[in-house]
């Protein structure tokens, strides 16, 4: 079967885009044919025919820019209303009802004047660029940012066959009617695109993570709209208008290359006129200009546009026209000064003429596109119209009455040497622009990665229809929902909230009463305990019952003293709670308790866990004599152990931090050890020092979680030291830098950078094994293990490039890999690519697409052949530098086992000797043993 991956490479797009890409171009093909048609008619008919002269053609540029003026509006109105495949249907509608009138216009209304040409092509003029509003406004919903740098190139050159076909077929369509017939012509590609749009293309989803409904995201908007325009009062109309400097700097840039390109049209066209006297010559040059052009533009579109994009990045990519026209209006402009030529000048502008909507067509407008594409979804489409149509009626406006005025003054002047040169001026204008459009896009990618504008809870104050759809949601709503619900309503000063609470609790789910219940005790809801006790005395289910006990006894103390009296008939929970609530109301009576509680200890095991469970809330010399008396025979329960433990991190005894280190030494009660040692703070580091240095690996793997919590300058030091130092602690010595929040000085710089270099390098060759290999479904767990190294790999890549301090926003770019947020990810990666180094961004992005891709090979990785994993096995495991970890190899020396792979045994038995991990040594000894047979 011949395999399409060579077309996938060409164009630069991958398999899984292939279907829509495939809708996409049909659909702008037949939209491409269709205007291509009423273009040149256009053209060649009415605004180079007999019926206008070149006084005339100024109008032509005015009267188009007041006809876009409302219909630009009443897009927008429309915009929001209507779902993208909606609009575009709408739009080609209207194509289809109103080029049938312009044929009738034109056959039966007397052309006495230029107004009939200047008001059909102005027409015209106008369903071109709504047909291209709709398309593009479309295309903009179905692909994120990261898919924009590919597509767009692709699927906007899906016009130009189309225009080529149109333009070359048209020569041929000669006689008495050919306008009309050529106008009624269009409507039958314009036809074809409307069902193709209807029935093909409105079947395809729209990405709901970002989208959803469409009318629905355009309400969400309104609302942020709204509660915006409380903080832009103060703001210029023009900054409400464009809402974000992006668009309004783009859209600067627009109109000034707008300007550029009707001052050098509206030349050509006069040259043409002096040139060409019969209408027939006028539409054969024009045909054959155009077809030359679109021929260049398909080839550089289809294949270099979006690599250029990609290697050049997009400011540079927006500078190549302008660049690009200052050297060719330069060059014409002093041939023309040496000798002038009628046929020169035309097919020197014919030269600028073609190139610069190519340029623009290739290189500006996929870039415009892909720069609004971090934007919401209201403000992408927004941009868009913006860019190509809010802006296009004042550049032909400005230009038709530059033209007029022109004229006026010197009708037969000769206008190469100034347009030129106006040409020059606005173009060194646009490479300025480009600098503040860059700007402007790294700040809108970095404001698309942050956290949601409902972070904050301003929003709610006030705000009586919100109030009341919470409190709906808590009444009504599913458990999380409600949970939701109350903390909103608290953040929001909800006037009625204790009352609220009391009502709730007696009818909660388990879990919805467990929060109320922390919420009454954290907010001292007094009022409420005759309520929590009533329902404590009906409860049955014990934990809950405990819970309500708790409760009842932190905010009534006379309860908790009643309730001592009979401890005896109490659960261990209970009693805590009890002395908690004692110890905080009235800590100085609570002394004979204190001391019968120790004397009993020594006996009975409960008594002392609980008594090792308040100990903190005791005073010191109390704290010192039972720690003492404790340590003297260490309890050998567990549970006791532990309590123990954990009452000398709450109690900050530091002095005998030594116990606690040689119990994670010896690996017991791991996290207990953790939380204690945390609770003891920076001290331990300190003081313990050379205890510390002699712990063994697994031991300071808990001290690297304990550190990257104790925001402390000796906390700190010992991470830097471990980085220092570390052999086989990387990944969790880069997890707790990171943690800690930590940034590394220039000093340590290097080794930072080293191990980025070298996770990046490690990554890579996981993920060259992982496309180089077939695994079978006995293989999936090893795959699988793979995959979740090269997740970790590059994750931890991104935090060491945090670590290094360049890059403050890299946080909430590693946030949103964690957390797999596909869509925000599509920014963050476009901000990566932005700001790190292109040869670092060049592998990561390799790491990144495969997470984002479901942990499937992209087609530029696949390799034409692939073999089975356990062939790879001895070369992946033994001798790859990719760094496996220990559940990767014991599980690779397995299957190899399992498979009878008997190389692997002389492999294995050469691995040096000294300390590994158990289970490392646990599955090389099983390997060899079960080969060895």
């Amino acid at each position: 079967m011949l395999s399409l991956q060579p077309v996938y490479r060409a164009l630069n797009i991958r398999p899984t885009e292939a279907p829509l890409v495939g809708k996409l171009l049909l659909l702008q093909f037949m939209l491409g044919i269709a205007n291509g048609i009423i273009t040149v008619s256009s053209l060649g008919f009415l605004l180079l025919g007999k019926y206008i002269d070149i006084q005339q053609l100024s109008w032509v540029y005015i009267t188009s820019a007041l006809l876009l003026f409302p219909i630009n509006g009443l897009y927008v109105r429309l915009d929001l209303k209507y779902d993208p495949r909606q609009l575009l249907g709408i739009v080609i509608a209207v194509a289809l009802l109103t080029i049938p009138a312009l044929a009738a216009m034109w056959h039966y209304v007397p052309k006495n004047g230029p107004w009939i040409p200047i008001i059909i092509a102005s027409w015209i003029l106008m369903v071109y660029l709504i047909t291209g509003y709709g398309y593009w406004g479309l295309a903009a919903v179905f692909f994120n940012v990261r898919e924009s740098r590919r597509v767009f190139s692709v699927i906007g050159a899906g016009d130009l066959p189309g225009k080529m076909l149109a333009y070359a077929v048209i020569p041929f369509f000669k006689g008495k009617y050919e306008l009309e017939l050529l106008l009624l012509v269009s409507l039958i590609f314009f036809a074809a695109a409307f069902l193709i749009n209807r029935y093909w293309i409105s079947t395809a989803t729209l990405p709901a993570a970002e989208h959803g409904d469409h009318g629905h995201d355009h309400a969400q908007d309104g609302g942020h709209q709204t509660h915006e325009h409380k903080h832009t009062k103060g703001r210029k109309w023009w900054a409400r208008f464009f809402e974000t400097p992006l668009i309004l700097r783009i859209a600067v840039f627009s109109m000034v290359g707008y300007g550029i390109l009707h001052l050098v049209e509206f030349s050509f066209f006069k040259e043409i006129k002096i040139k060409f006297s019969k209408t027939d010559d006028i539409v054969q040059f024009v045909s054959r200009v155009l077809f030359i052009s679109s021929t260049i533009a398909l080839l550089f579109k289809l294949i270099l546009s979006s690599r250029i994009i990609n290697r050049l990045g997009l400011a540079r990519s927006l500078v190549i026209t302008p660049i690009l026209t200052i050297i060719a209006a330069l060059s014409i402009l002093a041939i023309n000064l040496m000798q002038e030529s009628t046929s020169w000048n035309l097919y020197g502008l014919a030269i600028i003429y073609v190139f610069t909507p190519i340029l623009r067509s290739v290189m500006q407008e996929p870039v415009f596109f892909i720069l609004f594409q971090p934007l919401n979804v209201h403000l992408r489409l927004k941009g868009h119209i913006i860019a190509k149509g809010y802006v296009y009626p004042p550049a032909l406006m400005a230009t038709g009455l530059i033209i007029y005025f022109w004229l006026r003054q010197s009708p037969a002047a000769n206008t190469i040497a100034p347009v030129l040169i106006t040409v020059i001026l606005l173009s060194i204008a646009c490479i300025f622009i480009v600098g503040s459009i860059n700007k402007a896009y790294v700040k809108a990618v970095m404001q698309s990665v942050q956290k949601g504008f409902f972070g904050g809870l301003g929003v709610f104050a006030n705000n009586d229809s919100v109030t009341r759809t919470l409190l709906e949601k808590v009444i009504f709503g599913k458990e999380a929902e409600k949970i939701h619900a109350i903390n909103l309503l608290k953040k929001s000063d909800y006037e009625h909230y204790e009352q609220l609470i009391s009502s709730q609790l007696p009818n909660a789910s388990d879990a919805f009463r467990y929060y109320l219940l922390k919420i009454i005790k954290q907010e001292n809801y007094k009022k409420v305990v005759p309520l929590v006790t009533q329902l404590y005395q009906s409860e049955t289910i014990r934990k809950t019952k405990e819970r309500l006990f708790e409760v009842v006894c932190e905010l009534d103390e006379t309860f908790a003293l009643d309730k001592w009296q009979q401890a005896d008939s109490h659960s261990f929970k209970e009693k805590k709670a009890i002395l908690r609530s004692l110890l905080d109301h009235n800590p100085a009576g609570t002394a004979d308790i204190l001391d019968n509680l120790h004397q009993s200890s020594a006996a009975r095991e409960e008594d002392l866990q609980l008594l090792l469970s308040i100990l903190h809330k005791t005073d010191d010399a109390f704290q010192h004599r039972v720690i003492s008396s404790v340590l003297d025979t260490p309890p050998q329960q567990k549970e006791t152990a532990e309590a123990l433990i954990k009452a000398l991190g709450k109690c900050k005894q530091t002095m005998h931090a030594n116990f606690i280190l040689h119990e994670l030494s010896e690996n017991r009660h791991r996290m207990a050890c953790k939380e204690a040692l945390q609770m003891m703070g920076d001290n331990i580091f300190t003081q313990h020092q050379n205890i510390i240095n002699a712990l063994p690996h697994r031991a300071k793997k808990t001290l690297l979680e304990v550190a990257s919590n104790i925001k402390t300058a000796p906390a700190q030091q010992f991470l830097i030291d471990q980085l220092v130092s570390s052999n086989r602690l990387e990944l969790e010595t880069i997890e707790a830098l990171y943690k800690q929040g930590l940034k590394v000085d220039i000093a340590h710089k290097n080794i930072v950078t080293d191990q980025f270099e070298n996770n990046l390098q490690q990554a890579a060759n996981k993920l060259w094994l992982i496309t180089q290999t077939k695994f079978t479904a006995e293989e999936h767990l090893l795959e699988r293990a793979i995959t979740n190294e090269i997740d970790a790999d590059a994750l931890s890549a991104l935090k060491l490039l945090s670590l290094t301090g360049d890059f403050p926003y890299l946080q909430r770019v590693i946030e949103l890999v964690e957390k797999g947020q596909k869509h925000q990810m599509h920014n963050a990666i476009e901000l990566l690519d932005l700001t790190i180094p292109k040869h670092y961004f060049d592998q990561l992005v390799l790491l990144l697409d495969f997470i984002m891709n479901n942990h499937k090979p992209i087609s530029t990785l696949q390799s034409k052949t692939t073999v089975s994993a356990h062939k790879n096995l001895h070369d992946a495991v033994m001798n790859s530098p990719a760094g496996f970890s220990v559940w990767t190899k014991s599980l690779a020396w397995y299957l190899a086992a399992q498979k009878g792979d008997k190389k692997i045994v002389a492999a294995l038995k050469r691995l040096p000797a000294g300390v590994r991990h158990p289970m490392e040594e646990e599955t090389k000894q099983f390997v060899l043993s079960a080969l060895s047979k």
